[in-house]
């Protein structure tokens, strides 16, 4: 079995395409491209997500550059907390 990584669109391309030298948004366009076609896209996301905001400073992950992150960040923090489902039973 493969792992979702192995199927992603950036394999074989430079790193510092997704890795610009500068954190400026008119630098990531081939990457957005790039990612736009990736079909692994939540997968890359999710494994930055779930590390610390650290890794929101640096890189295109799962399409998304690193304020759009940061802005996906908040927007998930002022989301109300799951409730497991044995609270709702």
């Amino acid at each position: 079995m493969s792992r979702w990584s192995d199927r992603a669109a950036c394999i074989g391309h430079p790193l510092d395409v997704f890795f610009p030298e500068s954190n400026t948004d008119d630098k990531w366009h081939q990457a957005i491209d790039i990612c736009s076609g990736c079909t692994v896209t939540r997968e890359c996301l999710a494994l930055v997500i779930d590390l610390d905001d650290f890794s929101d400073r640096y890189g295109m992950f799962g399409g998304l550059t690193p304020s759009q992150r940061v802005s996906l960040r908040e927007s998930m923090r002022r989301l109300p907390p799951q409730q497991s489902r044995r609270d709702t039973k």
